[in-house]
């Protein structure tokens, strides 16, 4: 079965059905495999062009808008950079939500002069799985915090000097190459052995 693709309606046509004069005057025949390999360049965002030797072909638009390209190529940056925080902590919902509550609650303590008969529950819940005193307990607490921070903090500068290089690259720019190690260097970041579990 063949097709024929036209540039000037950027549509296919089937050989079989236009034949009898339905196919546009700039249709170019291609097989099946081809019909299917450019519409799958279409979903993931390609455009279909022809080139040289006057086949189509699916590749980026040089056409495309540079506002969307750079668009895109932060969006990549923020997402690298959504995966590193994901490895600094447990598995699971609101788990960064976990941390500072429980961060807060010994805030609070300290604040209140640490009293060992109002230890609020999660420096209690970690001082029992740990098997930790609740002053230890709260300690380990900042520490893990102190970290997290650390991590959010490095993670934001890769970040933001990488959408600044992004926005300040020149209109012809290749900005997904000039992203890659931007998310390369995120990805690259070592894991946080799950916070030390608190």
């Amino acid at each position: 079965m063949h097709y024929f693709y036209s540039p000037s309606t950027r549509g296919f046509y089937l050989e079989s059905l236009h034949a009898a004069g339905g196919l546009p005057l700039d249709g170019v025949k291609v097989t099946e495999e081809e019909r299917q390999a450019l519409l799958d360049g279409q979903a993931q965002g390609l455009t279909i062009e022809i080139n040289d030797q006057g086949r189509p072909v699916a590749k980026r638009s040089a056409r495309e808008p540079i506002q969307e390209r750079r668009e895109r190529a932060r969006r990549a940056i923020d997402a690298a950079a959504g995966d590193a925080r994901a490895a600094f902590v447990s598995a699971g919902q609101l788990v960064e939500e976990e941390y500072r509550l429980a961060l807060r609650q010994v805030q609070q303590w300290r604040d209140a002069g640490q009293p060992a008969d109002a230890v609020p529950e999660a420096i209690q819940h970690w001082a029992d799985a740990a098997k930790l005193s609740a002053l230890d307990a709260a300690d380990d607490i900042e520490r893990t915090a102190a970290r997290w921070q650390a991590a959010l903090l490095r993670i934001r500068g890769i970040r933001l000097q990488g959408k600044a290089a992004i926005n300040q690259a020149a209109p012809d720019a290749d900005l997904m190459a000039l992203a890659q190690p931007v998310i390369e260097q995120l990805a690259a970041l070592p894991a946080f052995e799950e916070l030390a579990g608190s």
